[in-house]
């Protein structure tokens, strides 16, 4: 059957949709009855601009589709994009894949779902052995140093989707130095303590 197009079941004689009403209808071949039922066209959301079709031979494809036409190139790899292709992120062109590549490596702060606040994380490993005495001074020698190797890592990383500054980071790597500090003096007294 070719589009537009239908064909008798008895006489297999083609029929313009034209000719056929809703309702009973006969062959004008063989004259056998049918009947015709017509139902609402399916609407499909269409998209705003679905590119456009190559005109000359000399124009550039879309990387992703070769038969349409390049509107413009991602302002990042440089591939050549079709109208469907180009999607406008902060005033620049920039294709599918490389907003997939700066959203896993956090580079890009408007696609940014969540975000670890490292500096949050430092000062509460400096805070906690202050706040339970006894138990904190078991673990001291293990979130001193954690706090300062927190610190020096994650430095220059962003800290939040929201405007932050770095001064848990300070605090949480001086306390963690004057805990260490502490640490080596005690040991200090316990070794000449013990020494004599």
């Amino acid at each position: 059957m070719t589009a537009g197009a239908f064909h008798c079941a008895g006489c297999a004689l083609q029929i313009s949709p034209g000719a056929l009403t809703a309702g009973a209808c006969a062959c004008p071949g063989c004259g056998r009855a049918f009947e015709v039922r017509l139902y609402p066209a399916a609407r499909v959301a269409a998209r705003a601009d679905t590119g456009s079709a190559l005109q000359h031979e000399g124009e550039s494809p879309c990387f992703f589709h070769a038969g349409k036409r390049a509107d413009g190139a991602c302002g990042h790899c440089g591939r050549f994009l079709c109208a469907l292709c180009a999607i406008d992120f902060a005033g620049e062109i920039r294709c599918a894949a490389c907003l997939e590549s700066a959203r896993r490596k956090e580079n890009a702060t408007h696609l940014v779902e969540r975000r670890t606040n490292h500096d949050s994380v430092v000062l509460l490993c400096s805070v906690l052995p202050l706040v339970f005495c006894y138990p904190g001074f078991l673990v001291t020698p293990v979130t001193a140093p954690l706090a300062l190797f927190l610190t020096v890592r994650n430095w220059n990383k962003p800290l939040s989707p929201v405007r932050r500054n770095r001064w848990r980071f300070v605090v949480g790597a001086g306390l963690a130095v004057l805990q260490l500090g502490m640490l080596a003096w005690g040991a200090y007294g316990l070794f000449k303590e013990f020494g004599k």
